[in-house]
């Protein structure tokens, strides 16, 4: 309906539609994000191995938010080096960095959110989400990757979520032979950092 298919719609319909999608999106998401851990602490989880260039994965994630990005009048830099192939999973690569990013202008309201990738020792990708966001008190750094969690919900009772994300993301990089770090400084940012190898084995 909000794409055309059945006529025109009014602002106000459009307006009521857009909540209806939103919802039914976050509720999928919701279900997907259960649905995913239910199944790596059940083991059956395996890896999509194949060969690909980290610059378009990352470039695919990067465009699919730059229309939200906009709607808040925040920017997203890249630093990617070009010509890097690794051999992993592309899809749970993407599904990560979706998470970061998505977390990152969640909590950001004016600034810019970093994306920076590098090759370390010829066999390790690191990749840091930065963002000029709300940051995390010292105190709820230890919460962030346990399900569930929603740290200081004074201030983030306002924006949507589970709790979960974090806590997938940290069990799909653990899968893929990495580990993932926050460095932050609170009503300044974070700095969300995970590693990989290149050739998962």
């Amino acid at each position: 309906i909000l794409d055309g298919m059945v006529g025109e719609i009014n602002e106000e319909q459009r307006t009521q539609l857009t909540l209806v999608k939103s919802s039914a999106d976050h509720l999928l998401s919701l279900i997907n994000d259960i649905l995913d851990i239910s199944k790596i602490e059940a083991g059956k989880v395996e890896l999509s191995l194949e060969e690909f260039r980290l610059d378009d994965a990352m470039r695919e994630v990067i465009e699919s938010f730059l229309p939200i990005a906009s709607l808040k009048n925040i920017k997203i830099l890249s630093n990617i080096p070009e010509g890097v192939t690794l051999y992993s999973d592309r899809r749970r690569l993407k599904q990560v960095l979706t998470n970061l990013v998505s977390n990152a202008i969640k909590f950001t309201d004016r600034g810019s959110i970093q994306i920076v990738a590098k090759v370390l020792n010829d066999s390790n990708l690191e990749v840091h989400v930065i963002d000029t966001g709300t940051g995390i008190r010292k105190e709820d750094l230890g919460k962030l990757f346990a399900p569930f969690q929603q740290v200081d919900a004074s201030l983030t009772k306002h924006y949507e979520g589970t709790g979960l994300g974090l806590h997938l993301t940290k069990r799909l990089v653990t899968l893929m032979g990495g580990n993932i770090s926050v460095e932050s400084e609170f009503g300044k940012g974070s700095d969300f950092t995970f590693t990989i190898p290149l050739r998962y084995t």
